[in-house]
């Protein structure tokens, strides 16, 4: 009798737990089917929600859920796609590249190829719109971090190098800049990559300029000249080398500008400071031919016959 009482009990709880099984399969695919509705109707992040509810249920309930669980599994990823690609039309490309990282992640750990694959495209054009957004507003610390994670998603990617490298120099972090510009130029992108460490050193040079330091201003301009030829450093160079006495070195620089320039607005102050470099060095031919040079200017032409005539008294 008493084996008899556990028997029933037994199958009791057997057909209970069986009935319990049913309901919940039916809950599970109520929220799906839930999550299909809200997905048709353009809610993708309402449907996002019913579809992980589902996925949740079904992986309780066991083997009988396969099939829901394996669907859930295969749109779930497509969905965080769909609200990353939501995001990114409207340049919220912050939200955009976070919800493309965990895409990444989802797509990865539920194996689905395709959606890892577009999502890994997208990711760093995404991430380049943010930067940009960021260098164009001069928030230039954070636009060189943002293009630095462009990089690690894509380390061939020499814009973003080339870019990092202008935001950098903008927030005055030269070493960062020369060696993002150096990756760039390495990545296909030299003529621009050149271009931008000519003007970054010229800047230098200008700054240390405004500060009279003279051996700093021909360190910088030399700096700017190895990447690109450029007037202005050269005249820097000039006007630096005088300052410091170094003659030669001046006569060089202005003469490089000048043939860079052959139509300066300034030459007769260009020939007159030559002819100051070469009257420092004793070479009375030189200094009498460019003072020569300049005798009918309105600027420099009385003292330039003074030293023509009287200090020089060249033939």
């Amino acid at each position: 009798m008493k084996m008899k009482k556990i028997f029933i009990a037994a199958l009791m709880a057997l057909l209970s737990a069986g009935f319990a099984s049913a309901q919940t399969m039916e809950e599970a695919t109520e929220l799906y089917n839930t999550g299909a509705t809200m997905l048709n109707t353009g809610d993708n992040n309402g449907a996002l929600d019913y579809f992980e509810q589902a996925l949740t249920m079904g992986e309780t309930i066991g083997p009988d859920a396969t099939e829901l669980i394996n669907n859930c599994k295969d749109i779930i990823p497509k969905i965080h796609l769909a609200i990353a690609k939501e995001y990114a039309s409207v340049q919220d490309s912050e939200n955009a590249a976070k919800e493309l990282e965990e895409t990444i992640a989802i797509a990865k750990e539920y194996n689905n190829a395709d959606v890892l694959s577009e999502a890994t495209s997208l990711l760093p054009q995404v991430l380049m719109q943010q930067a940009g957004i960021l260098l164009n507003g001069k928030q230039f610390a954070e636009a060189a971090e943002a293009y630095k994670e462009v990089t690690e998603v894509q380390p061939e990617n020499a814009i973003a190098w080339l870019r990092m490298g202008m935001a950098y120099g903008a927030a005055q972090n030269t070493e960062a800049a020369v060696a993002a510009y150096t990756k760039a130029a390495e990545l296909g992108q030299a003529d621009q990559a050149n271009k931008q460490l000519s003007n970054l050193y010229l800047i230098a040079a200008v700054n240390a300029q405004k500060a009279k330091d003279w051996a700093g201003v021909i360190e910088n301009a030399e700096a700017a000249i190895s990447y690109l030829d450029n007037f202005n450093a050269q005249k820097l160079i000039g006007v630096a080398a005088l300052q410091l006495g170094q003659n030669e070195k001046a006569i060089a620089g202005f003469e490089n500008y000048l043939a860079l320039q052959p139509n300066a607005k300034d030459k007769s102050q260009i020939y007159y400071q030559i002819a100051t470099a070469y009257n420092n060095m004793g070479n009375k031919g030189q200094a009498c031919t460019y003072f020569k040079m300049i005798v009918d200017d309105p600027n420099f032409g009385e003292y330039a016959k003074h030293m023509v005539e009287n200090e020089l008294k060249c033939q």
